[in-house]
């Protein structure tokens, strides 16, 4: 079956990490719902996935699955070259992982890549070349690692686009339309999904809110609201649940990534 590749880019930037004067990148057990790329011209950042720690080498692109719980450091100042990206079904449901790829094509890209950045950083052929470059780390993945485009049963299809259409609607409503008895349903929903209904669509908008938190300038509470949740309160306890820090803090990183590109950028 084919497969549309729809690449969107959310962020690409070269902040100045680690040494005496810039941010040393300490993050602790984040996560984000969408593929991260890095390629560092020089050693001295590291991730640490569970017990595994990995330093970004230029030798290397890495690759991080959506989903990655994973820790940073900087322990001397690098450039740190990275590209926030989604792609859509199946790529985005690789499961989380960090991918090292050291093909030298892609290294290539790597630093056009990142000289188109320098020389204009919103130009349409920085984009293309940051697309180019994340198009071809994902074809370098193995076969074996991408899931299989899943087919829903049409009755478990057509909840999930309820689901995405109306943000109340209760399991009995989705049983009814679906033409099954509620208890059939929901047995039927979490085998095809994996996830019982409203986990399912709180999932879905716990993705939204932790996209807007790092990519919009919305208030917290905006962004609660918003994504259906019933106040900052909730929505914060349910995001630290899932994402290990609150959203106050996960913006803090976001921001603290954002302002150190503008030092290399001299802005």
């Amino acid at each position: 079956m084919f497969t549309d590749i729809n690449v969107t880019i959310h962020m690409y930037d070269c902040p100045l990490l680690g040494g005496e004067l810039h941010w040393d990148w300490i993050q602790k057990n984040i996560s984000a719902s969408y593929w991260r790329l890095y390629w560092n011209k020089t050693p001295g950042a590291f991730v640490k996935i569970g017990d595994m720690e990995q330093e970004l080498t230029p030798d290397s692109v890495f690759l991080m699955s959506p989903g990655t719980a994973y820790s940073t450091i900087a322990v001397s100042e690098v450039e740190h070259f990275y590209v926030h990206f989604s792609v859509g079904a199946p790529l985005d449901c690789v499961a989380p992982a960090l991918f090292q790829l050291r093909e030298l094509r892609l290294l290539a890209l790597a630093s056009e890549s990142l000289a188109a950045f320098f020389a204009d950083r919103y130009s349409w052929r920085t984009v293309i070349a940051v697309k180019t470059l994340v198009m071809s780390a994902l074809s370098g993945l193995q076969d074996d690692v991408v899931p299989q485009l899943k087919q829903f049963d049409p009755r478990i299809q057509q909840a999930l686009n309820l689901l995405d259409a109306i943000s109340n609607i209760s399991n009995r409503e989705l049983a009814r339309q679906a033409g099954m008895s509620l208890n059939s349903f929901l047995i039927l929903f979490q085998k095809e999904t994996g996830l019982p209904p409203q986990e399912w669509f709180r999932r879905k908008r716990l993705e939204q809110a932790c996209k807007r938190l790092h990519f919009s300038e919305a208030s917290i509470e905006e962004i609660a609201e918003t994504t259906g949740f019933c106040d900052r309160y909730h929505f914060s306890k349910v995001f630290k649940k899932i994402y290990a820090i609150g959203p106050a803090e996960y913006r803090q990183q976001v921001r603290l990534l954002r302002d150190a590109g503008k030092v290399l950028r001299g802005n």
